[in-house]
């Protein structure tokens, strides 16, 4: 009977998205046997059963040491000692391994956090490798671009404002997928360090939500309806918040600043002359005690000068006024930055609006 190959196309950004779909396509009796740049897998048909993936990379440093060169091998035959079986590798040395499931037994090759802290590291620097390859690119064009702007100043000719407007178009979408790859690389990290049960329970008990929030009260009303249903901030940037599942639903958030501690202690000068980037955390010691204090939990930091709590509604004593939680005070320096320019755009419309209108 002739051999059934099936061949798929599909970018899947997750690795253990990825290794998830490779086992349901086990089930449904197709096998990876190759994959090609990441996005190009052949599979064989065989009988359908349970198995699970996993995957590691190897890359071996440009002045490898022996550790180096035999840590490859050392690895491949502790994996096959634990049933592991090799697949295929791609073109970032990423090798695939698979076994059949065992019940109640060891369904991944790292077990320890340390281990996969370690992997997690080497696909963050392949990621960053890759990222940091666009600078110079990025750098020779602007350079070039500089020129032909400097020649268009000598030369007016259509060819040299064309190359501007491809050029500014280079920069800005390569730009644009440097920060792109800055944060895949983040959430890689993030995600191989865990263990595939913690990493499905993130998958459905973890949402993560894209948010611009300027002001304490945005920021406080929001997690108060989110708190309704049942969503409990877990982490923060100035754009994403993270929020996991819980039964509580009696939570109320609080807000602390630099500003609003001194206004508690006025006793107390946390204005370090010598803090010139904003990282002496003086302010914060005394924010956390004061917060246990009144029965609050710390949840996380947005930057480092906003502090946000948690705690039960009908147990915790307010931190500081209640004016402050409601106030349209900034909660962080993206706050600002935005509000800035916002204004400072109006003013520039505003004024060139008006130089045209007095030099027409």
């Amino acid at each position: 009977m002739k051999e059934q190959i099936l061949k798929k196309t599909k970018f899947i950004m997750s690795i253990q998205d990825e290794l998830c779909w490779l086992e349901q396509m086990a089930l449904k009796g197709w096998f990876l046997t190759n994959i090609t740049m990441g996005i190009r897998y052949t599979f064989k048909k065989d009988t359908p059963r349970k198995v699970v993936y996993d995957v590691d990379r190897f890359d071996i440093p440009k002045k490898p040491t022996l550790e180096d060169i035999n840590s490859k091998d050392i690895f491949m035959e502790m994996a096959s000692d634990l049933g592991w079986t090799e697949v295929t590798h791609d073109e970032t040395m990423t090798y695939y391994f698979v076994k059949d499931y065992e019940e109640n037994g060891i369904n991944e090759i790292h077990t320890e956090d340390e281990t996969r802290k370690l992997r997690a590291e080497k696909y963050c620097r392949l990621i960053n490798e890759q990222k940091d390859s666009l600078l110079w690119p990025l750098f020779l064009v602007s350079f070039m671009d500089l020129i032909v702007m400097l020649i268009g100043l000598v030369i007016n000719d259509r060819f040299i404002t064309l190359y501007n407007y491809l050029c500014a178009g280079y920069i800005t979408f390569f730009s644009l997928y440097y920060i792109y790859m800055k944060s895949l690389a983040e959430k890689v990290r993030i995600e191989l360090s865990m263990s595939r049960e913690q990493w499905e329970d993130n998958r459905y008990n973890i949402k993560r939500e894209k948010k611009f929030i300027l002001t304490n009260r945005g920021l406080t009303g929001y997690l108060a309806e989110m708190a309704k249903g049942g969503w409990l901030l877990a982490s923060v940037t100035p754009f994403t918040y993270s929020f996991k599942k819980s039964d509580i639903a009696d939570i109320t958030y609080t807000i602390d600043t630099p500003s609003y501690m001194i206004t508690r202690h006025s006793d107390m000068n946390i204005n370090d002359k010598k803090d010139w980037y904003g990282i002496n955390n003086d302010w914060q010691i005394q924010s956390v005690r004061d917060a246990e204090q009144n029965g609050w939990s710390y949840v996380c930091s947005l930057q480092n000068k906003t502090i946000i709590y948690s705690g039960d509604k009908n147990s915790v004593t307010p931190l500081n006024d209640n004016k402050y939680d409601n106030s349209l005070t900034f909660i962080s320096l993206i706050g600002k930055i935005g509000i800035l320019t916002i204004i400072l755009t109006i003013i520039g419309f505003f004024i060139g609006l008006l130089v045209g209108i007095l030099t027409s």
